[in-house]
C-alpha cells in the first residue's frame, strides 16, 4: 500500500505546516502572479519618472546640455530597476523551490518491511502513526463501504479491519430476526434491527480502535471490527512479510495489536530513500 505524497516545507518559519499537492499548486501560482505584478508596477513607475522628468526640463527651456543631463540619468533609473527586478526573481524562485516532495518525484520515500513470526495469537493488526500520516478524506458519498452479514446463525466475517470514518453495511441473510449492536469501549455506538431476511441497513462508523458487533437476540453471535487510525495498516493471519511503502521519511510510532494481549508500541524513524526491515515475534 502506498501512502500519497505530501509536501513539507524546508523553512518551517515560513510556512504554516503540509500542504497537498493541489494546495500546492494554487499556491505557487499566486504567488507568481503577485511576483509578476509587482515588477510590471514597478517598470511602469520608473518609467513615468523619468518621462517626467524630461518633460519638466523641455517646458523649463533647459540647455541641449541639461537635457542630455538627464537623460544620463535614465541609466540610473534603469540599474535600480535591474536590481530590484533580481530581488524580485530571486523571491519567485524561493517561492518555487521551497516546497519539496518527500515522496515521488521530489525525494524518495521510504520502506518498512515486517516479518511477523507464527508465535502469538492471530489476527495481527499493524499499523503506523506519526509524521504526515493521516486518514483519506472523504466526501460523504464517497466513505469506503465495509460489510457484515448474519448468516447461518453467525456474523461473517467474524473479524475485520477498516478504513477511519467507513460506512458499515449490515444485512440479514437468514430467514430468522437478527439485530445488530455496535459497541465501543462498553457504550453503544449504533443497534440496527434486521427483522427479517435481505434487510440491508447502513451505518457511519466513526472513531478508531476496536470495535464488538454482539445480536441481543442470539449471544453466540459476535464480531470484531478494529478501525484503524491510520492509512498504513495490514492484517497478519499467518507468518508472513508485510510492507508499507512510499513513507514519508518521519518519526513514526509502530502498533501491533493481538487479540487477548496488550498493544505494543515501536518508535521508530524513517529517512528518505531507507528500506527498514523489522523481525517480530
Amino acid at each position: 500500500m502506498r501512502h500519497p505524497a505530501r509536501l513539507r516545507d524546508r523553512s518551517a518559519f515560513l510556512t504554516g505546516g503540509p500542504m497537498s499537492y493541489d494546495e500546492f499548486r494554487i499556491w505557487q501560482r499566486s504567488h507568481l502572479m503577485v511576483f509578476r505584478l509587482l515588477y510590471r508596477l514597478l517598470l511602469q513607475s520608473l518609467n513615468r519618472g523619468a518621462d517626467a522628468e524630461l518633460g519638466e526640463s523641455a517646458a523649463a527651456g533647459r540647455t541641449a546640455t541639461g537635457v542630455a543631463a538627464s537623460r544620463r540619468g535614465r541609466p540610473a533609473a534603469a540599474v535600480l530597476a535591474f536590481v530590484l527586478g533580481a530581488c524580485v526573481l530571486a523571491a519567485v524562485v524561493v517561492a518555487v523551490l521551497r516546497p519539496t516532495l518527500q515522496t515521488g518525484a521530489g525525494g524518495p520515500g521510504a520502506t518498512l518491511r515486517l516479518s511477523i513470526s507464527a508465535g502469538g495469537p492471530k489476527p495481527v493488526v499493524a499499523y503506523l502513526r506519526g509524521g504526515d500520516l493521516e486518514p483519506p478524506r472523504h466526501g460523504e458519498e464517497s466513505l469506503p463501504v465495509r460489510r457484515i452479514r448474519s448468516v447461518d446463525g453467525r456474523f461473517s466475517p467474524a473479524f475485520q479491519v477498516v478504513p477511519s470514518t467507513s460506512v458499515l453495511e449490515m444485512s440479514n441473510a437468514d430467514t430468522v430476526a437478527h439485530n445488530t449492536h455496535v459497541f465501543s469501549r462498553g457504550e453503544t455506538v449504533f443497534n440496527v434491527a434486521l427483522p427479517e431476511q435481505g434487510v440491508t441497513v447502513r451505518k457511519v462508523l466513526k472513531g478508531d480502535g476496536m470495535f464488538d458487533v454482539r445480536c441481543d437476540m442470539h449471544p453466540w453471535m459476535k464480531a470484531w471490527v478494529f478501525v484503524s487510525p491510520s492509512p498504513l495498516y495490514a492484517v497478519v493471519r499467518e507468518p508472513t512479510t508485510v510492507a508499507f511503502t512510499g513513507v514519508v521519511p518521519g518519526e513514526y510510532i509502530l502498533h501491533l495489536w493481538q487479540p487477548n494481549r496488550r498493544e505494543s508500541i515501536h518508535p521508530l524513524e524513517l529517512g528518505a530513500g531507507e528500506t527498514r526491515h523489522l523481525r517480530l515475534r
